[in-house]
């Protein structure tokens, strides 16, 4: 077998080349087939149109290039197949970057060499891969919090070592002052005896108030270690709180309803909106109650909700809380109303239509809305007199509950209104009432 003359092989090129970009090849699929599929990846449960692809690439490239990027720096990407590794293919040809592919099978050494070598600006990194945890090896790669942990730790250990060495030193002090105080008061009665001369007394006393000094300032050295102490332990709980933040978790179990940022992006400190986490079994819902009505709600008042998606089916909730003032410029009371979700189907960010319950001392009467003659003399009723003729009654209305109107005077409980009377019905008309 013999070998070959060249080592590159030529191909057919009688086919033009495309004077095209990766983007503006994608760009022009979507012109000419948006609504098409352009990527299947069954094991994310991604089945993506060629302008929802676009949309994702769209996305991605304004988040790289809301981290400072420039056209020409290099985009690390370590994932297995993955439908993040084609958005980022494109992402980073949209906005002129190169892509540096890195094999997701590296452990830390390999990946660490890898990084160094590119001076890629930006990695995009599967959370894990096969047995490699990818954010523990990333932890390893970039230790400085770790190492500032275990430093402060140590120091935490030194100033305790430090307050109990200066322990020692003040039990050993008040040791040699109490025998300091035993030889003073020996010397001093036997000086009064002529036993011992004056000279060896005051030698005595004056090693006894120098013990009372020196065991003040072992106590003064204990009061500063413990203060050390404190210091070093409070930089160590800053920097355990501080790598606390590594790892975010939800107060409450919830949904996931809004996502800002993704598995590997670059989060810089300030007031960035990571999540938005829904509560679903208890939702809350927010009513602007008229100040007609505003007086009637009662904290713990049962309320009824009904959505339009959901026809006939009737949520009970409860009323949680009240602003208890009224806004200027709506003249309207905002209420809060809790109601249960067990089953998950409201969902937030749902309108619903809510009706309090409150009992009334003296109730109005309540009227059709379609009963109502709207005249420009005023509203009106069609009244049937026991002689079966027809009287327009002058009303005033109150509370409007859509299909139904309270009735604030000018109507009897046990009068015949007429429904429905339209612009026929005029005074002393003569009808034959129909049971």
């Amino acid at each position: 077998m013999g070998r070959p003359d060249s080592a590159l092989t030529k191909g057919d090129d009688a086919i033009p080349l495309l004077e095209l970009t990766v983007d503006r090849l994608l760009a022009r699929a979507v012109e000419e087939r948006g609504n098409e599929i352009a990527l299947i990846v069954p094991h994310q449960n991604i089945r993506w149109s060629y302008a929802e692809l676009s949309f994702a690439v769209d996305d991605l490239a304004a988040s790289l290039l809301a981290l400072g990027v420039k056209k020409g720096d290099r985009v690390a990407l370590c994932s297995p197949s993955r439908y993040e590794w084609i958005v980022t293919q494109f992402a980073t040809a949209r906005v002129g970057l190169i892509l540096v592919c890195i094999n997701p099978a590296y452990r830390a050494a390999e990946l660490e060499f890898a990084l160094n070598k590119t001076r890629a600006k930006v990695l995009i990194i599967a959370p894990r891969f096969k047995t490699s945890d990818y954010i523990e090896i990333l932890r390893a790669l970039a230790p400085e919090l770790d190492q500032q942990v275990s430093q402060a730790k140590a120091a935490v250990a030194q100033a305790r070592a430090a307050l109990e060495g200066a322990l020692a030193n003040l039990e050993q002090g008040k040791a040699n002052m109490e025998l300091a105080r035993v030889s003073a008061q020996r010397y001093a009665s036997l000086v009064t005896q002529g036993a011992v001369s004056r000279q060896e007394n005051d030698v005595y006393q004056a090693q006894y108030q120098a013990q009372i000094a020196s065991t003040r300032a072992l106590e003064k050295a204990i009061a500063a270690q413990q203060s050390n102490v404190a210091a070093a332990q409070a930089n160590l709980s800053r920097l355990e709180s501080m790598s606390g933040y590594r790892v975010v978790k939800a107060p409450f179990a919830g949904v996931i309803t809004l996502r800002n940022v993704d598995v590997g992006a670059l989060v810089s400190a300030g007031s960035t909106l990571l999540f938005r986490i829904a509560q679903m079994d208890t939702l809350r819902t927010y009513v602007n109650v008229p100040q007609s009505n505003a007086s009637f709600i009662r904290q713990g008042q049962t309320a009824s909700l009904r959505v339009s998606n959901l026809p006939g089916r009737v949520f009970t909730g409860a009323v949680a809380r009240t602003a208890d003032s009224l806004d200027p410029n709506s003249r309207t009371m905002l209420v809060e109303v809790h109601v249960s979700n067990r089953d998950g189907a409201l969902l937030p960010g749902m309108y619903a239509q809510v009706s309090f319950s409150s009992p009334r001392s003296n109730p109005p009467l309540l009227l059709p809305s379609d009963a109502l003659i709207v005249r420009p003399g005023g509203t009106e009723v069609a009244i049937l007199r026991a002689d079966h003729t027809v009287h327009l009654q002058k009303i005033e209305i109150g509370r409007d509950y859509g299909d139904r109107m309270e009735i604030v005077s000018g109507l009897r409980e046990g009068e015949t209104v007429i429904p429905s009377p339209g612009d026929l019905a005029r005074e002393g008309l003569k009808v034959d009432p129909v049971q």
